[in-house]
């Protein structure tokens, strides 16, 4: 979030926390976050619990499609705030959870990449939207970015991340030594795809 507040960027974030499977979005344009929701929490309050999820699936796609400011703090208040509710919340006798970081796995082996790609495709079928599925040691410094994001915000360890790129394919992103990306159609059944690789 902090990258994307540095960087200027415009971008809708969706997330699930897993635990719950509830769902949240965040808007931001120019760096700036405009608005917060889940379920039927809108601004801040929506925000503050979507900063207190440890453990999230997320996908970002650029633009947004929001112009008014709900939202008049910083994001870096609002997540101090939220940090701080949670550790209020949290039993006293619950140690700190402890960051978990990205373990390199090494180079994936051409016949597991081979079964991820049909196990996609048994599973979802053609309509899948699958393009190709190889490693790209040139993602590595996207992935660490996502990686930094996650362990500030306590989202827990980055299994994988969608990248809604707004060009004729996204980019699904494994992280390991070298990063397993895995092209799709835009069109392509994202929840579907995201909770076949995760098994």
């Amino acid at each position: 979030m902090q990258l994307i507040e540095l960087e200027q960027k415009t971008c809708t974030i969706r997330l699930e926390e897993k635990a719950s499977g509830k769902k949240g979005i965040l808007f931001f344009n120019e760096g700036q976050l405009l608005d917060a929701r889940v379920n039927n929490m809108q601004g801040e309050a929506a925000a503050h619990e979507i900063f207190s999820w440890d453990a999230v699936n997320l996908s970002i796609q650029d633009g947004c499609a929001l112009r008014e400011n709900k939202i008049m703090s910083d994001l870096q208040p609002l997540i101090l705030e939220a940090m701080r509710r949670k550790d209020e919340d949290e039993p006293e006798d619950i140690p700190e959870s402890v960051i978990e970081q990205i373990e390199p796995v090494g180079e994936v082996p051409a016949d597991r990449l081979i079964r991820l790609k049909q196990r996609i495709q048994e599973q979802i079928g053609q309509q899948c939207g699958l393009e190709d599925l190889y490693q790209d040691d040139l993602w590595d410094r996207r992935m660490a970015q996502l990686s930094k994001a996650g362990e500030f915000f306590h989202f827990g360890k980055i299994m994988l991340a969608y990248i809604d790129s707004g060009d004729r394919c996204d980019y699904i992103l494994i992280p390991g030594q070298k990063t397993t990306v895995i092209t799709v159609d835009p069109k392509c059944p994202r929840d579907k795809l995201i909770r076949v690789i995760s098994q």
